[in-house]
């Protein structure tokens, strides 16, 4: 027994250390958690850029619809615009208006006809 004890004294013993279990590397060497961790902020990524995208299409979808509506107001404006002008020029409407002023007709004798191209020389005839 004591060539026993001899080989054992001899013999490092083994300390009982937890070790960690050796990760298995991918094919380029890098552990799997790491490329796993990287595919997992990709998908991520990817679907706030979806949501995002969307987002963005949806608010885009209300600034062009409140546009058209601006756009058909203007053009309701100007259509109406349009007929005041008309009815404004309108000799009826004018002849009304004077009247409604007090203005009166022009005799015959009141009226100078100005003729184009021809200069006035005084007021008095």
């Amino acid at each position: 027994m004591s060539r026993y004890l001899e080989i054992r004294q001899q013999v490092p013993r083994r300390q009982n250390v937890r070790r960690r279990a050796a990760k298995s590397p991918g094919k380029d060497g890098r552990p799997r958690w790491t490329v796993l961790t990287l595919i997992v902020f990709l998908i991520l990524f990817a679907a706030i850029l979806s949501v995002w995208s969307s987002g963005r299409v949806v608010n885009l979808g209300y600034l062009i619809r409140s546009d058209v509506i601006e756009k058909q107001r203007l053009i309701d404006e100007r259509n109406t615009l349009n007929l005041d002008i008309s009815r404004l020029k309108s000799p009826e409407w004018l002849e009304i208006e004077a009247n409604r002023l007090g203005f009166v007709k022009p005799d015959s004798n009141q009226y100078i006809r100005v003729e184009a191209g021809q200069k006035r020389t005084s007021r008095t005839q």
